[in-house]
C-alpha cells in the first residue's frame, strides 16, 4: 500500500480573511473583509427556519472522507 501523506491531509481550523469587492451604483468601490471558514466547527449554521436536508456521510469534503477510510484500512489490516 502507498504511503500516506499526512500533509495533504491537513485540515486547518484557522480563519482565513477574503477581501470582497463591491461597486455601488455611484461607481466607489467598497472593500470589506470576510472570514473564509476552513473548518466544519466554524462554519455558518443554517437559520433554524430554513428547511435543511439531513447530511449524510458524503456530504462531507473530501479530504475528511479519505481520512474516515485511511483509518478503516488499518483498523482491518491491524485485524481489529
Amino acid at each position: 500500500m502507498a504511503k500516506r501523506k499526512s500533509e495533504s491531509l491537513d485540515i486547518s481550523t484557522e480563519e482565513k480573511k477574503l477581501k470582497v469587492s463591491h461597486e455601488g451604483n455611484s461607481g466607489s468601490g467598497v472593500v470589506y473583509e470576510q472570514n473564509a471558514h476552513s473548518s466544519l466547527d466554524d462554519a455558518p449554521q443554517p437559520n433554524s427556519e430554513e428547511k435543511s436536508t439531513p447530511t449524510t456521510i458524503l456530504d462531507l469534503p473530501r479530504e475528511i472522507l479519505l481520512e474516515i477510510v485511511y483509518l478503516l484500512s488499518k483498523k482491518v489490516k491491524e485485524g481489529k
